[in-house]
């Protein structure tokens, strides 16, 4: 059975967490916990080392606070894990996940707060946290681990998608728990995306829940878990079935099961499928098959097509990403003659749909070099397309030199320079000194003159573009009729006096004459 104390005390640590750990001292809802946890601790010794812990946390002194709730958490979340269905009268099992030595915990309260707030709501406008998170290391602080199963989502956000592919599987067995936590075999499409988490880090170990949740789970479900069925021939025969099944959804999952056990059988199954018209449930399996007779079959496939890709762009479009995939010279080859031949008769964003471009663009900016290459011929075909024009951009920023990007993207569009923040990202750090840049300065007066809230990435010493940016915000807060400043200008203002800009204390001025008071301007700029 389910241990409700331990749940109830979960709760009140993740409340800590937020509101700093130093709060937990003499709490009176924590220490409420003591004597229970001590009473159980007579049956599995387990409960009273978590009372100990608990004792520590609320009678220690705040110098040792975030190390007595990061131990007392740990605990807890092992001892949950592997205690949580089981009786309270029988034997405590060792933490399955030992924790991490609290040493390596480095992330600040502050920060700590603002990224269980961002992955709890899925900010779309705070999409870099997890990047970052997993960049400098402290994505591995245990306090963040039911956070990020909370930004797995149904949809698929940048965020999700982030932590789905990549601090997820990093992280392995010590996420498992959290994961096995929030699973529900009838649950969402959020469901199954964290099966196949399961399944990424279990491995085979996933199997005995996999054939469970094959016949008992919801749809998402279901079809992660056939898939999963992959993982031991002996489910060939069940696999086979389930790829002559009605549901698409589900013939897709085994086709890709089939594939990874690379199933004679099932290669013959395939092959049927992909005569058809619809074969988006298949890309997967088409993408993992090793069978050379099928490859051919995509090669043709895509010769026929491309001479009326008007029929069926769609099956286009999934052909092309599994050739972008394969990394196989013929088929890039085929790929670029092939959209090539679409361009010259009719633009690539009539032929596609915005979502098949960014699928098929984002394929190929993650391959080798000569990917690169070939995603930047692709974006230069159309003249007057925001879509390609879009991918065109990112991609020069890293495959040229900084004084040829400039050349080729600077006619760009307001919305494109966007993407200059991840091209500067890639190159080099923000807070890198002038002297030391190999940014095109040239970049300044567009930023200055389209994107003014970019203005991070103009050299400090770059006179004639912080003019322009000045007489931008300028006119911004002149047009600003109350006493308020927007986050464009007061960040752009606090940024200055941070950096000791010669021209910030003549914009300090200009605010008071606008009638801005003194403690508005402290506020804001944070002086």
């Amino acid at each position: 059975m389910a241990i409700p104390i331990l749940n109830e005390l979960s709760e009140e640590l993740k409340r800590l967490y937020v509101a700093g750990s130093p709060l937990a001292k003499g709490d009176p809802r924590l220490s409420k916990y003591i004597a229970p946890l001590k009473k159980r601790g007579e049956k599995a010794a387990v409960f009273n080392t978590l009372s100990e812990r608990i004792d520590a946390l609320t009678n220690g002194s705040e110098g040792t606070s975030a190390e007595a709730l990061m131990d007392a958490s740990l605990l807890l979340y092992s001892l949950r894990y592997t205690q949580g269905s089981t009786a309270v009268t029988g034997e405590a099992k060792s933490p399955a996940y030992p924790p991490n030595p609290v040493s390596t915990l480095k992330i600040p309260y502050s920060q700590l707060a603002e990224a269980i707030d961002i992955l709890s709501k899925g900010s779309k406008e705070h999409s870099e946290i997890p990047e970052t998170l997993y960049k400098s290391g402290d994505y591995r602080d245990p306090r963040l681990f039911p956070y990020f199963v909370k930004g797995i989502t149904d949809s698929s956000s940048a965020i999700s998608n982030y932590v789905e592919e990549n601090i997820i599987p990093a992280l392995g067995n010590a996420i498992v728990p959290y994961l096995e936590e929030e699973f529900s075999i009838q649950g969402s499409k959020r469901h199954g995306r964290i099966f196949k988490l399961l399944h990424i880090i279990k491995g085979k170990g996933i199997l005995p829940l996999a054939g469970k949740a094959a016949t008992e789970g919801s749809a998402p479900v279901a079809a992660a878990a056939i898939t999963a069925l992959g993982e031991d021939a002996e489910n060939e025969e069940i696999l086979l079935a389930y790829a002559k099944d009605k549901k698409a959804e589900v013939r897709g999952s085994a086709f890709t099961a089939l594939a990874k056990l690379n199933s004679q059988k099932g290669d013959e199954l395939l092959l049927a499928e992909l005569s058809k018209s619809g074969i988006s449930h298949i890309e997967n399996a088409l993408t993992l098959t090793k069978n050379p007779k099928i490859f051919r079959r995509i090669l043709d496939e895509t010769e026929i097509l491309c001479s009326d890709y008007k029929k069926n762009h769609s099956k286009l479009s999934v052909l092309f990403r599994i050739l972008a995939r394969s990394n196989d010279g013929e088929a890039l080859k085929l790929l670029e003659k092939k959209i090539a031949a679409v361009v010259k008769t009719e633009s690539i964003y009539l032929a596609f749909s915005e979502f098949d471009l960014d699928n098929l663009f984002k394929i190929l900016s993650k391959g080798e070099r000569k990917h690169l290459e070939l995603y930047y011929r692709i974006a230069c075909l159309p003249d007057k397309n925001s879509v390609l024009a879009c991918h065109k951009f990112k991609v020069a920023g890293i495959l040229f030199s900084t004084e040829k990007f400039f050349d080729e993207c600077h006619s760009c569009t307001a919305q494109n320079l966007y993407s200059l923040y991840d091209i500067y990202k890639v190159r080099f750090a923000s807070h890198t000194p002038d002297e030391q840049k190999r940014w095109d300065r040239r970049w300044g007066k567009i930023i200055a003159e389209k994107q003014p809230q970019l203005y991070e990435l103009i050299y400090d010493n770059d006179s004639g573009a912080w003019k322009l940016l000045f007489e931008t915000i300028k006119k911004q807060i002149l047009q600003n009729k109350n006493t308020r400043l927007y986050p464009q200008q007061s960040g752009l203002l606090g940024w200055l006096f941070a950096n000791k800009h010669p021209e910030a204390e003549t914009y300090y001025k200009m605010l008071l004459k606008l009638g801005y008071s003194e403690k508005i301007l402290h506020e804001y700029l944070s002086l």
